[in-house]
């Protein structure tokens, strides 16, 4: 949820501004209100809030003075400001130090609700760069190289992310090999790391270690010239075989390409590991749609052990050693459906029992109980699924024979 703080020194206005935008259903909250500049700068710079729609004309301190000092301080929430005062020189210095929007009053609905809305964009946009910046890239260079090996991204958005990832497209030979265990089991996330040093000890070469959309652990070979792309590549191999037995791992299986030529065949080698069975013996289970089968089967586990928790899509792909964005589009290809939809389905089928059975339960202890930290926002994905409020349910509307 986005945190929002409404400063003005009109309890009228901050009532009305609580009634007018649907909070929770857009993912906010108000979590606090001022009646002037200096007490919403209080708790400001003691609590992060990502949102502040202010007035201008307030007591002790302004709302312009209060931008002023958060532009002072450093403090990063986006800010809106609502006036009565259409003068151009308040708007003026009001954009000296960068705000969403200058809307008048009375303020339309739709108006402060877009802003909002689009205020929660660039929140979310500058997150997801800090995060590239400082976590992702790794993330994103592994889902750009299962893209292209699967063939699921065109040739000018590779050349353009391959660039900034410098991903060897300038290769002439390619070689892709994919490594499962022989137990059937998920490839541990330790595997990677030890191909990553066993091809780290032929320098000059280049190889990428990552997994595909169904999990497996791909390696990308590249080098100028065949021959000794084909030996470093099953130098590599053994040395990774040798390092597993050492360490007392399952014995891996492989699956090796031919080399091609150009990186527009690398898609056409990966698909020779792919459907080329490790063994005659090898069940139909190994198979790619059945190990989609299989990673949503590991979800629908995951959300029933941890639905009264607080998870998300993150969580499990974090959990199985994955990219969200490809869990979440296998989840959907194997099930028909959204994770989100059936993380909320089984906590609402949960809820509707509690309530159900325990008349004295508080609907914000059920919230708690069924894994929403936000009674409101409960509230809100509650009537969605059933049609009617957790209150009217629990006292019989809804439920079966009413």
């Amino acid at each position: 949820m986005y945190t929002v703080l409404i400063a003005d020194d009109n309890p009228t206005i901050c009532q009305g501004l609580l009634e007018l935008i649907p909070w929770a259903e857009d993912q906010m909250e108000v979590v606090a209100t001022a009646s002037n500049g200096r007490e919403a700068l209080a708790i400001l710079t003691t609590r992060p809030i990502d949102l502040l729609i202010t007035d201008v004309k307030m007591p002790v301190m302004d709302g312009i003075d209060l931008i002023r000092n958060l532009v002072d301080r450093g403090v990063k929430t986006r800010r809106i400001i609502l006036s009565a005062f259409s003068d151009f020189d308040y708007v003026r210095r009001a954009a000296v130090y960068g705000i969403e929007n200058y809307l008048l009053k009375p303020v339309e609905a739709v108006e402060l609700r877009n802003t909002l809305l689009s205020a929660i964009d660039k929140i979310q946009f500058e997150s997801q760069r800090n995060w590239l910046e400082a976590e992702g890239a790794p993330l994103l260079r592994g889902n750009i190289l299962a893209r292209w090996v699967s063939g699921s991204i065109s040739p000018n958005e590779l050349q353009d992310k391959g660039r900034f990832l410098k991903l060897p497209l300038a290769a002439t030979h390619y070689r892709v090999d994919l490594v499962s265990s022989s137990d059937q089991n998920p490839v541990p996330d330790a595997w990677a790391a030890v191909w990553r040093t066993s091809v780290a000890m032929s320098p000059g070469m280049d190889a990428e270690v990552f997994r595909d959309v169904p999990g497996n652990l791909v390696v990308l070979f590249s080098a100028g010239d065949a021959p000794s792309l084909a030996r470093f590549a099953n130098d590599a191999m053994e040395r990774f075989r040798a390092a597993l037995v050492v360490h007392g791992e399952s014995f891996p299986v492989f699956r090796a390409s031919e080399v091609v030529s150009g990186m527009e065949l690398v898609h056409d080698a990966y698909l020779q590991v792919i459907e080329t069975p490790e063994d005659p013996q090898t069940p139909a289970s190994t198979s790619p749609l059945s190990r989609s089968s299989h990673l949503a089967a590991k979800v629908n586990e995951y959300i029933a052990d941890h639905y009264r928790q607080e998870i998300n899509l993150k969580t499990v792909a974090y959990e199985l050693g994955m990219n969200a964005f490809y869990l979440g589009q296998i989840f959907r290809g194997s099930t028909g459906d959204s994770f989100t939809n059936r993380l909320n389905s089984l906590r609402i089928d949960a809820a509707k029992e509690l309530l159900r059975g325990h008349d004295t339960l508080r609907v914000s202890e059920v919230a708690t109980m069924v894994g929403y930290s936000n009674p409101n926002y409960f509230f809100t994905v509650f009537k969605k699924y059933t049609g009617v409020t957790p209150a009217a349910y629990q006292l019989g509307a809804g439920q079966p024979g009413a």
